[in-house]
């Protein structure tokens, strides 16, 4: 419809529904680049230049869908940092709106098949014209064992780029075992394609909700406008990846979006007994080319999928104390079926609900990091239901040992409601290793479950031993009896005192001592007994103290005397504190005969109201033998005030009674305390106590809450009062001195509210620790730029490897840091801020001077972990100006005995730097340049600016490899006394020849030469010349002869051009002359001679026909195997005709003349239109200046 002025018209004579395809061309200087026809006359461009200047053909009205296309291609290959080819590698491209648009995997040389990326289209149909850009792409780059790349990339030209591949140093398992690694599945997210994906209207609100949740941040994610087909920017809205919700800036209400975006995806480990690691994780998601398992040092990981720990038939775990996982919002970790256990340094959910979790039941739970044999064990657990309040759950729970079998399982015992406590004491011949505990909780038909993890060491020979005391509960006064001790080291030897030990018997009612330190007897090895009777009726405190290497340590039991009369049964009840109306009553009883062995009696439980009268009765259920219990439930509006329990036992002939009361409260009236502290620290450290004070409704109350310390003898140590940190939250901190006793230290807390009080006891062990058992860990740092920031860490490790505070905090005042520069002068510490991060993490900073001398840099970290212990540790570390990166991007040519690279530096620093650079050829990867042994070897000086490159345009050549094989060509840059090194492994290889024989034949004689020299036929009729060579023959008859032509591989009686793309036969025909004619007679005196014959002229020169070097008629492939055999080469060419311009090179000028002349007969230099060529040459980037000539452009406006 525009008519005239068009470059490329698809015409209405084309048959329908085909399209004219342009390649490798451009379209300039037109008023038209395209036109396209309907009933799908389209146009498709690869790798042409246009300005996107087009217009459609029609007549009357538009009919069917036609496309202009735009294409470019893609041609990437892939070298590690030594410039050695990568095979397996994959790459993907996904076009601006998510869809594949290829995917492949190099071969062994590096590369992929080159790509034709589609970039922008203009469609027309029936409904009118849309143009669509496909540009930005979003390319991964993925080979286990590699950095993974993902980058953007715009497509406005034909691309060809080698891709430099780092290896991933957080990979420590070989590829081999990652394939073997078993327990582990990966579903991978889902994805919502363009085709399929949702559209959403934004409604007043500039609101949107996405259908499927959570929503996977590691993948691909795009909101575009439906309409318009355009990207939406990121900038313009934000995501909650957990709901799916997203919220745009004003100005997107009433647009259609569409989504392409992941969802969901998870890990399950069903691994049962054979631990994996994190390290094992990695490599497994690495292994399936997974992007959703990240890392930026090795330790912290970043987790985009759910992990789920067990399936119905196996069991699963995840072992790593020294790492943590985060997840991405959205996602969480669980156990399923058989459930598992997970031991990392942390585990860390974002994006969550509040403390409830949101699930209907939540559970959280500790337990100590380690134990030893002959220790007790506990298991703390908390059960919260959906909006965060505790709940009276049934909490089960079961300890595994190292070899995955079942060490011991338990009922968790309520401490108050939602609080659980389970303890178990370990045999002293327990095995060393890592322990699995699950806890288990079901309320009310939901189950939930957790893991925990601790371990079982050696006990250290300096541990403290341990004391137990025991005596009869309940004794008759006046009546003697035995208190007995036993001291045992943590191996469960016995063990005797330094001396013997001492008893110290203390009055509870009237707080005094009526026995102080008196020693006992020792009547067995680490077995202490003393005798005693009291006339008093009252509660008493045993105390013995026992010293081990001079330290004390002590051992306690309570025990009551009364007047009574031993009978042959016992009986002792409990019935619990207070309880609310509508609570269960839980009472135990425990029966023993008179030499306090349980017996199975029959027992009867009545309890009475607050007035007396019988609220319910019944025979309570034996547990196990000499155990009972009877339970029942309060109504709702059960009277307030205080119960009477009355238990009756019969054995035998015997019956015995007790009695016990328990508290009902208004629901309103109860108060309860939580407390929890430290489980080992050693001297000089801060002890933290926390403790949480709430109602009988959970809610959390501001109480004043106290706290009383008492060291390992049972003396007060120090008290106060916590401080409130938010309400019900509570913090009490102390400091241990350096002189601190170590032992079991005891902790009560109290919290009194309104006229309501609670009370919770916890523990704390302090133990000494030796300097060999702290660990002082600096980070590595490699190289800093001046005016940059120096950055660092310091992590102090206990003998478990936990980060601990050490004795003196680290600051620049202290001399804890001190930096070196290169000249060994000390960095003044005023410029060295030093900063906590956490718990025994520090980090360091230091702005490097602009002028800082480059060199080798120190720094050096002393730290106190105890008092008077110190440990030091050092990093060395340079400082550079212009750090250079250094790529061989390809062995030109690898022909013996001169071997080419193209290599390029680059500049990665602020300034300018005159580098000092080798290179070598070698036969060892290991040996360096610059030895004898060098193959071959060169050095120069070359200028670089600041973030500039330099890429050698005649490329790098060695000369002297003389013998075909394996060698590694190596490229050091120097800048300091630092360097960079590239290196590319290559085979040399023999130069391939073909053999040009010449055959003369017919009834005269002659000679046949040839260009380049090597036949003289005559005698010498057979030579071998470089594949590729044009050889130029010619015939020279002997003087009674003629040369009568070609045969074989040329033709004609010119000059012969052969090319010895393979072995090839030529044969020249002389003839004899005919006699020659008799003189003609003369007359008339003129003209003398004049029948004579002129001599026969000499051979032409040989004839060169543009780029149809084998002169076959056509300029084609051959022609262009040919160049390439010759490109580079030095003048004199075995091949002249290859030098078409004849400026005695042959590069991209001489390669733009045969594009020029591509699929013509050929045509020589001096015909060709050099305008035209010129226009031509600027589409392949050899003239890059637009309008660099006048005239008229060679493709045509017509």
């Amino acid at each position: 419809q525009t008519g005239g002025g068009s470059a490329i018209i698809a015409s209405d004579g084309m048959s329908a529904d085909t399209a004219i395809t342009v390649k490798n061309s451009i379209l300039d200087r037109n008023i038209t680049d395209v036109i396209a026809t309907e009933n799908g006359r389209g146009v498709n461009l690869v790798n042409t230049q246009w300005g996107r200047e087009y217009d459609w053909n029609y007549t009357d009205s538009w009919d069917g869908t036609t496309q202009i296309k735009e294409n470019y291609g893609y041609l990437p290959n892939f070298v590690d940092t030594a410039g050695s080819p990568v095979p397996g590698v994959e790459i993907k491209a996904l076009d601006v709106f998510g869809d594949v648009q290829f995917a492949q995997t190099s071969g062994g040389s590096g590369e992929i098949t080159e790509q034709t990326l589609k970039t922008w289209q203009a469609e027309r149909t029936v409904s009118g014209t849309s143009t669509t850009d496909f540009n930005p792409y979003t390319v991964t780059i993925k080979k286990y064992g590699k950095k993974f790349i993902e980058e953007a990339k715009t497509f406005a030209a034909r691309t060809v780029e080698t891709k430099q591949l780092e290896t991933d140093t957080f990979t420590t398992l070989t590829e081999e075992q990652a394939q073997a690694l078993t327990g582990i599945t990966y579903t991978a997210p889902t994805k919502i394609n363009w085709s399929d994906a949702e559209t959403e209207l934004v409604d007043v609100d500039n609101e949107i909700a996405l259908n499927n949740t959570p929503i996977t941040q590691s993948e691909f994610f795009g909101l575009y406008n439906n309409d318009a087909k355009t990207l939406i920017p990121s900038t313009d809205y934000a995501v909650n990846y957990v709901n799916g919700t997203v919220s745009f800036v004003a100005g997107y209400a009433s647009t259609t979006v569409r989504a392409v975006y992941s969802h969901g995806g998870q890990v399950t480990l069903t691994n049962g007994t054979s631990t994996l690691s994190v390290d094992d994780l990695y490599a497994y998601l690495r292994l399936q080319k997974a992007d959703v398992f990240t890392t930026v040092n090795g330790s912290d990981y970043t987790l985009y999928v759910d992990l789920v720990i067990g399936d119905e038939t196996h069991s699963g775990s995840l072992v790593s104390p020294t790492k943590s996982i985060t997840f991405a919002s959205g996602f969480s970790y669980a156990f399923k079926g058989m459930g598992g256990y997970v031991d990392l340094g942390g585990l860390v959910v974002s994006g969550g609900t509040g403390s409830g979790g949101g699930l209907p039941l939540n559970i959280s739970a500790s337990t100590g990091s380690f134990y030893y044999p002959g220790e007790e064990t506990a298991v703390f657990a908390t059960v919260l239901n959906s909006s965060g309040q505790p709940v009276s759950a049934t909490v089960n729970v079961y300890v595994y040992k190292p070899d995955g079998s079942l060490l011991t399982s338990m009922l968790a015992p309520e401490q108050i409601t939602g609080f659980f406590k389970a303890t178990t004491t370990l045999a002293t011949s327990t095995p060393l290793g890592t322990y699995a505990v699950r806890i288990l909780a079901t309320y009310q038909g939901d189950e939930v479950q957790t893991n925990l993890a601790f371990k079982v060491l050696e006990a250290p020979s300096e541990f403290p031993p341990s004391v137990t005391v025991d005596a009869p509960a309940l004794v008759k006064k006046d009546t003697a009896f035995v208190i007995t001790a036993f001291v045992k080291s943590k191996s469960g030897t016995p063990i005797d005192c330094d001396s013997l030990a001492l008893i110290t018997i203390r009055d509870l009612i009237a707080q005094s001592d009526v026995v102080s330190s008196v020693q006992m007897s020792n009547f067995d090895t680490g077995k202490y007994a003393y005798p005693w009777s009291t006339a008093s009726s009252t509660n008493y405190l045993a105390i013995v103290s026992c010293s081990v290497s001079d330290v004390s340590y002590v051992g306690v039991k309570e025990f009551s005397s009364q007047e009574m009369t031993p009978e042959d049964l016992n009986i002792q009840t409990t019935a619990g504190t207070i309880y609310a109306p509508g609570d269960e009553v839980n009472i135990y009883s425990r029966t023993i005969d008179g030499l306090g062995n349980l017996v199975s009696a029959v027992v009867t439980t009545e309890v009475y109201y607050p007035n007396g009268d019988p609220l319910t009765s019944g025979t309570s259920t034996e547990q196990t033998l000499g155990f009972f219990k009877f339970n029942f439930t309060l109504t709702a509006t059960s009277s307030v005030g205080t119960y009477e329990v009355r238990t009756k036992a019969v054995y035998a002939t015997s019956t015995a009674y007790d009695v016990d009361s328990f508290v009902v409260g208004e629901e309103s009236r109860l108060l309860k305390i939580v407390s929890s502290v430290g489980v080992i620290y050693i001297p000089g450290e801060t002890v933290n106590v926390y403790s949480t004070v709430y109602d009988a409704f959970n809610n959390l109350v501001s109480a004043t809450t106290t706290v009383e310390v008492y060291d390992p003898d049972g003396d007060s140590l120090l008290s106060g009062t916590s401080t409130e940190q938010a309400p019900g939250l509570f913090k009490f901190s102390f400091g241990l001195t350096s002189t601190t006793s170590v032992g079991t230290y005891e902790v009560r807390t109290k919290a009194v509210y309104e006229d309501r009080e609670a009370y919770h006891t916890v523990s704390f062990t302090v133990q000494k620790f030796t300097v060999s058992e702290w660990t002082v860990v600096v980070s590595d740092v490699d190289t800093i730029m001046p005016s940059k920031t120096y950055r660092a860490k310091v992590w102090i490790l206990d003998n478990q490897s936990n980060p601990t505070d050490p004795y003196t905090t680290p600051t620049n005042a202290t001399s804890t840091i001190i930096i070196y520069d290169a000249e060994r002068t000390i960095i003044n510490p005023i410029y060295i801020s030093v900063q906590k991060l956490e718990i025994g993490i520090y980090e360091f900073t230091y702005t490097i001077p602009s002028n800082a001398g480059q060199g080798l840099w120190e720094t050096e970290v002393a730290i106190e972990v105890e008092q008077g212990k110190t440990i030091k540790q050092s990093d060395y570390w340079g400082v550079s100006g212009s750090p250079a990166d250094v790529k061989i991007n390809a062995i030109i040519d690898n022909t013996v005995s001169d071997i080419t690279a193209s290599t390029t530096i680059d500049n990665k620093g602020s300034a300018g730097y005159e580098y000092h650079y080798e290179y070598c050829i070698v036969d060892t990867f290991e040996n360096p340049c610059g030895g004898s042994d060098d193959i071959a070897y060169r050095q120069d000086v070359v200028w670089i600016g600041p973030e500039q490159n330099w890429t050698w345009t005649d490329y790098l050549t060695l000369d002297e490899v003389y013998n075909t094989g394996t060698y590694w060509f190596k490229l050091v840059v120097y800048w300091g006394t630092e360097r960079s090194t590239a290196i590319r492994q290559f085979n040399a290889v023999s130069e391939v020849t073909n053999l040009l024989t010449v055959y003369k034949t017919g009834t005269g004689s002659g000679t046949v030469t040839s260009d380049p020299l090597g036949i003289d036929c005559g005698s010498d009729c057979t030579e071998n010349y470089a594949s590729g060579t044009l050889v130029a023959l010619s015939a020279a008859p002997a003087s009674d002869s003629d040369f009568a032509g070609w045969s074989g591989a040329c033709s004609g009686t010119g000059i012969c051009q052969v090319s010895m793309i393979d072995n090839k036969s030529v044969t020249a025909t002389f003839n004899l002359k005919a006699p020659s004619p008799p003189p003609s007679g003369g007359g008339g005196g003129g003209g003398g001679g004049g029948g004579a014959l002129p001599p026969t002229p000499p051979p032409t020169a040989p004839s060169c026909h543009g780029a149809d070097f084998n002169l076959d008629g056509t300029v084609n492939s051959v022609d262009f195997s040919i160049l390439l055999y010759f490109w580079n080469t030095n003048y004199p060419f075995k091949n002249s005709c290859v030098d078409i311009n004849k400026d005695k090179k042959v590069n991209s000028v001489d390669f733009s003349i045969l594009l020029y002349q591509w699929g013509g007969p050929g045509i020589s230099f001096s015909k060709i239109d050099t305008r035209a060529l010129l226009v031509e040459a600027r589409g392949y980037g050899i003239i890059g200046k637009r309008d660099y000539y006048s005239g008229p452009a060679y493709l045509n406006r017509s």
